[in-house]
């Protein structure tokens, strides 16, 4: 899976996305997935397998219950260490048209 986005000059760059994020962008998709590293990018993770708990809830009002459920299936209950994901997470907006300055 690629990463498509300009640079300042206008030159169309495509990157592959990396292989320790793929997982959450399969799960999430894209946008979601860069909204999810920006809030926990860098934490441990607690992921409930069903309804319960703030943390459940937090999460799930982000990515949704059936992603969360996917999450759960993909990692278990616990991500020890959610990528921080910086290149892919600038990548992500520059596509979307935001300067430097804004991300």
């Amino acid at each position: 899976m690629e990463q498509t986005w300009t640079n300042d000059i206008g030159e169309t760059l495509v990157a592959r996305i990396p292989a320790n994020v793929l997982p959450y962008v399969e799960i999430m998709g894209v946008d979601l997935a860069a909204e999810f590293f920006l809030r926990y990018g860098g934490a441990s993770l607690y992921v409930a397998s069903r309804s319960g708990g703030s943390g459940h809830r937090s999460l799930a009002d982000l990515i949704g219950e059936e992603k969360v459920d996917a999450l759960f299936r993909a990692f278990g209950n616990r991500i020890e260490r959610v990528p921080v994901a910086p290149r892919f997470i600038a990548r992500h907006y520059r596509s979307r048209d935001k300067s430097v300055l804004e991300i």
